[in-house]
């Protein structure tokens, strides 16, 4: 498969790049960060994102860059996984295209693509709410990063897991509920 992950400026952004680290073992993965993503990333982590990617192989794009291949109808993805600030939500419910992340947006819903949208914020506000019922409304799956008690995993991993899940990908990073 190929999968593109865009990260917007969104605390816990390191879900996202956990995300992209695990499938990328398997699958490609193509990433582009928000500059505000970065930023984020650099606060909470200290992390330096062009090391990380190199170090796990994953292909990067500049958020500027809107001649990237992932910014056309051409360029053939089968998932594309959002991780999204309220920001991200409001620039692409208007079409706005400004950047490689929005354009990216705008292209897969157009070719009617499996798009995911992991909203980062916390709480919803009344604005982001109608946002991401709008977005869903448009074909979208709306996974935000939620925590369960019952698979005994790691919370990360059960995240990671669900979406892994929603995108088609086989995993054993949580166990499933099997009843009693």
């Amino acid at each position: 498969m190929r999968i593109l992950i865009c990260i917007s400026g969104a605390s816990g952004a390191k879900l996202a790049l956990k995300l992209a680290k695990f499938l990328n073992k398997e699958h490609k993965v193509y990433v582009v960060f928000s500059k505000g993503a970065k930023l984020v990333l650099k606060h909470e982590e200290g992390l330096n994102i062009k090391k990380y990617l190199k170090k796990h192989k994953i292909t990067y794009f500049k958020d500027s860059n809107l001649a990237a291949s992932v910014s056309s109808g051409s360029f053939l993805i089968d998932c594309a996984f959002f991780y999204a600030s309220c920001d991200f939500l409001a620039n692409v419910l208007y079409g706005r295209t400004n950047t490689l992340i929005t354009r990216a947006f705008n292209v897969n819903l157009k070719e009617n693509r499996k798009i995911i949208i992991a909203p980062r914020e916390s709480p919803f506000s009344s604005i982001m709410l109608k946002n991401l019922k709008k977005l869903n409304s448009l074909g979208c799956i709306i996974a935000p990063a939620l925590i369960s008690t019952y698979s005994k995993s790691k919370q990360s991993d059960f995240i990671i897991g669900k979406w892994c899940d929603l995108i088609g990908i086989k995993h054993n990073l949580f166990k499933r509920w099997e009843g009693k």
